[in-house]
């Protein structure tokens, strides 16, 4: 048992770490909320997509006071060193005294620990004013649950999301975005050719939101850059092309097989690789970037005719990547950008797949149109989804400052304040309640999403003594 304080809210993560939430698989834990929610009884409303709501009154002498939303996601992400049945088994916990980890799983930390401290203060009797918890399901794959909520079934107008991962940060806003899947017809022929492997290894990637500044660079770039100078001196026409796992992770890897017209010239394309490669660890930082290109002898391949070959790399060097804005006001924080994340190319389609992010929603729609078009130009096809709005800061937002009051006056320094360039579900809330006003803060999480992640005891402490003096204080 996690016997830490505060103690009823790691009972209750425990709790919540016994039941299997994996996205697409939170019936357990609605069951659970539902439960915890009658044994109280207290109101609560759950819908079709596993979302729960439990409403709190407010306290002797706060009863009118208006409503404040808590809010964080049921869902978890699954990865595990080995082999584990997420669907049917909860998540086994350890501990060294300093932090909470799971033994060779994600431990679910995000979200379950806002899930606890949720649960623990709808069962306090501290003083509080009247209770909106929102368990919102699916939020790793999409916000689906968000998306899918009943806002009407809410009357505050404030909201505390319990889903960020760094002590002493309010987040005040996020970029909104948008995936694109990007096809061009290709038209192949037989040949018979020098064929040659190039792979594209060694970057560091990373997530499109948070690492996008960071200065890595794109392996869908740096392929399209050899395969654009490789054609300048030989007619290189494309077999194959694939790379990238998914359209907001930045690509770390490409693999390409490809004709080039002309004897054998191994040497002189390595030259070519050599120097993007030497470009790339100047310009990026990326210094275990590598590249490797093989001869695979003349063969008869289906190769993609030379006019689309020549047209997907235009196509590719057209799109930008990359971070496009910064915001004029807040140092170092992107304001728009772009991410070309997955490649591909099947029998008679080029694929890309790429992510659009923007804190400005007309810019972000406007770099949409954009691409379109561009795409439009070389004959391509553009099919926008899973759009989601930005969540622009409030100015001189009141829970803002009432925030910041409370943390000066228990830590005796200033918080730092934020625009993060990933998503957040407060984006979701935001755009559908009128004057909304919304902060977003959490424990010391580290290594979310993998086997690494470990949650700070201490900080659990301190943040839910936080929330509860703000909530107090409101």
């Amino acid at each position: 048992m996690l016997n830490f304080y505060p103690q009823k809210v790691f009972e209750l993560f425990e709790k919540i770490s016994a039941i299997p939430h994996g996205s697409f698989n939170t019936a357990g834990i609605a069951d659970f909320l539902e439960g915890f929610a009658k044994e109280r009884k207290l109101e609560f409303y759950r819908d079709n997509t596993n979302n729960v709501v439990i409403y709190k009154p407010g306290s002797k002498g706060k009863e009118t006071c208006e409503p404040v939303i808590l809010q964080g996601h049921t869902d978890m992400v699954c990865a595990s060193e080995g082999e584990y049945d997420f669907i049917s088994d909860g998540i086994s916990l350890d501990t060294d005294g300093k932090y909470v980890f799971a033994k060779g799983t994600t431990l679910g930390a995000d979200n379950g620990i806002a899930v606890a401290m949720m649960l623990s203060l709808l069962g306090s009797d501290s003083e509080l004013p009247p209770l909106e918890c929102v368990f919102t399901s699916d939020e790793e794959v999409g916000m689906l649950g968000a998306i899918a909520l009943d806002m009407s079934r809410l009357k505050g107008k404030r909201m505390i999301n319990v889903d960020s991962e760094v002590e002493g940060v309010f987040t005040i806003g996020c970029a909104g975005g948008v995936s694109c899947n990007i096809s061009y017809p290709v038209r192949r022929h037989i040949v018979s050719a020098q064929c040659y492997r190039l792979e594209i290894s060694g970057l560091h990637g990373g997530h499109s939101g948070v690492e996008i500044n960071s200065g890595y660079a794109n392996a869908i770039k740096v392929a399209a850059d050899f395969i654009a100078q490789t054609s300048k001196e030989h007619h290189l026409e494309l077999i194959d092309i694939s790379g990238g796992a998914a359209d907001n992770a930045i690509p770390k890897y490409v693999v390409c097989t490809f004709t080039a017209e002309g004897d054998e010239c191994t040497d002189e394309l390595r030259k070519i690789a050599d120097d993007i490669i030497n470009s790339v660890k100047a310009s990026y930082n990326d210094p275990e970037v590598s590249c490797s290109l093989t001869s695979l002898g003349v063969s008869e391949v289906s190769a993609v005719i030379l006019d689309d070959s020549d047209n997907i790399v235009a196509l590719i060097d057209s799109l930008p990547n990359g971070v496009l804005e910064y915001e004029p006001q807040l140092e170092n924080t992107v304001r728009t950008s772009c991410n070309i994340g997955v490649i591909g190319l099947d029998e008679d389609k080029f694929t890309l797949r790429i992510s659009l992010r923007s804190s400005v929603n007309s810019e972000r729609d406007s770099l949409a149109s954009s691409i379109e078009s561009t795409a439009s130009l070389l004959g391509a096809d553009v099919e926008s989804y899973g759009g989601y709005p930005a969540w622009e800061p409030v100015e001189n937002s009141p829970l803002c400052a009432k925030a910041a009051d409370v943390y000066k006056a228990m830590y005796v320094k200033e918080p730092v304040i934020e625009v993060i360039h990933a998503g957040l579900e407060c984006s979701i809330f935001s755009d559908r309640i009128s004057d909304f006003d919304c902060i977003s803060i959490g424990p010391n999480l580290i290594g979310i999403h993998t086997p690494e992640e470990k949650m700070d005891i201490d900080s659990v402490g301190r943040v839910y003594d936080y929330i509860c003096k703000v909530l107090k204080n409101i």
